[in-house]
């Protein structure tokens, strides 16, 4: 028989949309699949389309708490699971029908603790690649160290995940970002990866007022940025690459998100950040003082632009 699948959906506040998540999952062509809701205190009508689907399957499951945020729910979501395998998918985003079995293929010949596929993002106008796209080869096993562009790939959704990798990695709780913690530590970690390019997951841009946490980025999750990655720097081996790929992602960070007011505020915190990162870094002491130099010209850099921005502007 094939291995059972977990799929966790964690729900707050999506009546707009749980129809269209929950038909997505019910559609799959993969057959062996337990269901997890995590319904995390929502206060619309959600609840009630819920239930209309946990009376006509048997595998799906409910769990009601009160509101604790995504990363509870997430981790909730996989205590109760008992899948071979684990699938995240977010209450306002959907699946292709076939999803789960192409994952689910790529995993068994490839012998994967985890499977990449790609993302499509869209919105009422249709549908448009994501990043994913430019960079998935198929059926490639990877690792950081061979293709850096893997540390793009840091979202939970769209991945198929061997229980035995992450019943030990938890998202950590009350932060955003927490998929940069969860993702890095087993990416730092030595497990199978692969990628394919079918797509498997189509993940929803909102409009018009009603945007995701994931659409509103400010100087506070900036900082909750920084935490998952000290999480990861207190508890992983790493290279100086892992080094040249943290520095860059949050300065980029910096560049695209931060309002001008908090531009010094996100300097300094990605300087004691980075200071942190090189001391912990496993590397030579040369190697290190290239780390430390890389580091201020990125400080540099960022200066740059962001003063050219507000000129700009």
């Amino acid at each position: 028989m094939n291995d059972k699948v977990s799929i966790i959906i964690p729900v707050y506040n999506c009546e707009r949309y749980l129809n269209q998540c929950l038909n997505s999952v019910l559609n799959q062509t993969y057959k062996n699949i337990e269901v997890i809701i995590v319904n995390d205190g929502s206060t619309d009508n959600g609840l009630d389309i819920i239930n209309k689907f946990i009376k006509k399957n048997t595998k799906w499951k409910l769990i009601n708490q009160k509101n604790k945020g995504l990363s509870t729910s997430r981790n909730n979501g996989f205590e109760a699971s008992t899948g071979n395998y684990a699938f995240f998918l977010d209450s306002d985003d959907e699946i292709p029908n076939n999803a789960i079995d192409k994952l689910m293929k790529s995993a068994k010949e490839n012998k994967s603790d985890i499977v990449i596929g790609n993302m499509i993002n869209y919105n009422s106008k249709g549908k448009y690649q994501n990043y994913t796209s430019k960079y998935i080869k198929s059926n490639n096993q990877i690792d950081y160290k061979k293709f850096p562009k893997l540390f793009s790939f840091i979202h939970a959704a769209g991945k198929l995940y061997k229980r035995d990798i992450i019943k030990n990695v938890k998202f950590i709780e009350n932060v955003k970002h927490e998929d940069n913690y969860f993702n890095l530590t087993l990416y730092l970690k030595n497990v199978k990866i692969s990628m394919i390019t079918d797509d498997v997951y189509y993940h929803r841009i909102r409009e018009n007022g009603d945007k995701s946490i994931t659409q509103s980025l400010d100087i506070n999750s900036y900082k909750d940025l920084i935490i998952n990655y000290d999480k990861v720097i207190e508890e992983s081996i790493y290279s100086s690459l892992f080094v040249f790929i943290s520095i860059k992602k949050i300065r980029n960070y910096i560049i695209n998100f931060i309002k001008k007011e908090n531009v010094g505020e996100a300097i300094d915190i990605l300087h004691n950040f980075s200071v942190k990162l090189i001391i912990k870094s496993k590397d030579s002491k040369i190697l290190k003082l290239i780390e430390k130099f890389y580091m201020i010209c990125t400080i540099a850099m960022i200066k740059i632009i962001v003063t050219f921005r507000i000129r700009r502007k």
